[in-house]
């Protein structure tokens, strides 16, 4: 076992800085020998002083030397004298799920639904402590880009990457999504501390939603659903043609407009039993205001329980020395 630890051992690469301070000590050294000897030839330094002059030379140049040393020392943060420490991690399971589907491509948000709503996620992760968080897109079908994790990274680099085709079919079916995560969360273990936070437009084809959204009442699981878009006009969805440049989607001739459901995710709510539904329209999506206001506040469980070993830093003496 390790008896102690450099806690920034990348600042050792400064230690070259010791080669050129005792480079330049020697550099002033050598002219200052030169410069006396335009006095008096070496006999006569000798005679003078010399030898006693050259160890006090010596002596601040090895100070000096030292103190470098010790300072680079510092600024590695050593440490030593372990002791154990217990860590308990509690928090909640908190799946979001993302719809993908084209109408996210709706222009009523800048630069569209979709951007936004990745962008809230992303600011919303900002603010998790301890939370175990998963990913699930859908469109046509839903599918698990991130399953529950801790490591905020690779959840960030997955948001990242998603587009309208991370969803295999086109269209829309809430109903699956819901379904698909009930399954996937319902353990009675922790039954009261499983969040899903829906993110979506509302538009649905004929899949059910409310009857999946009742498996979330049986397993204790909360829906937050957050609807985006304009509930009254709509806006028309921008789609690249085939020369690459902004068109709008159309069906069977008609440029298609999305709107936002609301009286859909508030149905949806109220069949999930315990939830909450935000109308957001083209408000900003201010997921983290949410998050503080509805998870972070709510119950949490304990998930993990570990030990590990810390060192006590002792920088404080190295630069004491310098």
């Amino acid at each position: 076992m390790t008896a102690w630890a450099l806690y920034d051992a990348g600042m050792l690469k400064l230690l070259w800085t010791g080669a050129a301070v005792a480079a330049l000590l020697f550099y002033g050294w050598r002219m200052r020998q030169k410069k006396r000897l335009c006095f008096a030839d070496q006999n006569m330094l000798e005679r003078l002083g010399g030898q006693c002059q050259a160890w006090r030379e010596g002596c601040r140049g090895g100070c000096v030397l030292v103190a470098t040393l010790m300072i680079v020392l510092a600024l590695c943060r050593p440490a030593w004298d372990a002791k154990d420490l217990h860590i308990t991690h509690s928090g909640r399971d908190i799946v979001f799920v993302l719809d993908v589907s084209r109408s996210m491509f709706a222009q009523d948000l800048q630069p569209n639904r979709l951007a936004r709503a990745k962008r809230a996620i992303m600011d919303c992760t900002d603010e998790l402590t301890g939370d175990r968080v998963g990913l699930v897109v859908f469109a046509g079908t839903a599918s698990i880009k991130c399953p529950l994790t801790r490591d905020y990274g690779f959840f960030r680099t997955v948001l990242r990457d998603l587009s309208w085709d991370s969803a295999q079919i086109g269209g829309t079916r809430i109903g699956d999504a819901i379904q698909a995560r009930a399954e996937h969360l319902l353990n009675e273990q922790r039954s009261g501390y499983q969040d899903i936070i829906m993110i979506t437009d509302g538009e649905d084809h004929e899949s059910r939603p409310e009857e999946a959204a009742a498996m979330l009442k049986t397993g204790g699981i909360r829906l937050i659903a957050i609807g985006i878009g304009d509930a009254y006009q709509g806006q028309r969805i921008a789609v690249d043609d085939e020369t690459g440049s902004t068109a709008f989607l159309q069906y069977q001739g008609q440029e298609v407009w999305s709107k936002l459901n609301a009286p859909l995710l508030r149905r949806i709510v109220a069949a999930a039993g315990q939830g909450v539904f935000w109308e957001v329209g083209t408000d900003v999506i201010d997921l983290a205001g949410i998050y503080r206001r509805d998870i972070a506040t709510a119950q949490r469980i304990k998930t993990e329980a570990r030990s590990v070993q810390v060192y006590e830093e002792k920088f404080q003496g190295f630069l004491a020395v310098a």
